[in-house]
């Protein structure tokens, strides 16, 4: 999804609250923060114009938590009216890396997911439910991704692809790697030369302690995702 997306999704958002403010609880911010048990100076936040430096998102987890307070379907925030060619969103599960280390299993979290654009999919053959996505826990990979951005993997598609990047469990732990080809065989490298983690794991030499999860197919930054 691209950023301008990211930012439309925002703003419609905050307009469809503005609406059903207005409409259901007569523009009263403080009738609607009462019913929703927040502060009404915290949803004042919510409502401000993404143009104003202090607006604060409207999260993922947060209007799905308006919505099912206010018995409205899934996604009515999300409602991008008379924007068509955005398209619909789905929504991506987190990977939860602290409950995944030192396991085999892959643990899912219930509780956030990250907006994605339905049509963004369809044009690259991906499926929804072959998703997850990752909060990048370390710089290895600047200047592909870095700390507390967002990547998101497809775990239906691990064949070895020269020069693209993948989420690996290496010793049950998790890295973000690219895959190259080199005299050794394909090989997952390092991005960040700096960096003081893991730089070299060889595909077939360390095949017993590696796991190809998937491959990463979007990426966002963290100065431009709408979701903490």
């Amino acid at each position: 999804m691209e950023n301008s997306n990211l930012l439309e999704l925002q703003k419609a958002r905050k307009s469809n609250l503005k609406n059903l403010i207005n409409d259901s609880y007569d523009g009263s911010v403080e009738a609607f923060a009462a019913l929703v048990g927040k502060h009404k100076n915290f949803i004042y936040s919510l409502l401000w114009d993404v143009d104003n430096p202090n607006n604060r998102n409207i999260t993922d987890k947060m209007s799905r938590l308006f919505e099912k307070i206010l018995n409205l379907e899934a996604g009515y925030l999300d409602r991008l009216v008379g924007a068509s060619s955005i398209g619909d969103y789905t929504y991506i599960k987190f990977l939860d890396i602290k409950d995944s280390i030192g396991t085999e299993k892959l643990a899912i979290s219930d509780e956030t997911s990250f907006p994605v654009i339905v049509n963004d999919l369809f044009k690259r053959n991906l499926v929804a439910n072959d998703l997850i996505a990752v909060r990048v826990f370390d710089n290895s990979m600047i200047p592909f991704c870095d700390f507390d951005d967002v990547v998101i993997v497809d775990t239906s598609f691990r064949e070895h692809q020269e020069q693209q990047y993948y989420l690996i469990r290496y010793n049950l732990k998790f890295f973000i790697r690219r895959l190259d080809f080199s005299s050794e065989g394909y090989v997952f490298n390092i991005e960040n030369s700096h960096s003081a983690h893991l730089n070299t794991i060889n595909t077939e030499t360390e095949k017993d302690k590696l796991d190809i999860i998937g491959i990463i197919v979007f990426r966002f930054q963290s100065s431009n995702k709408f979701m903490r």
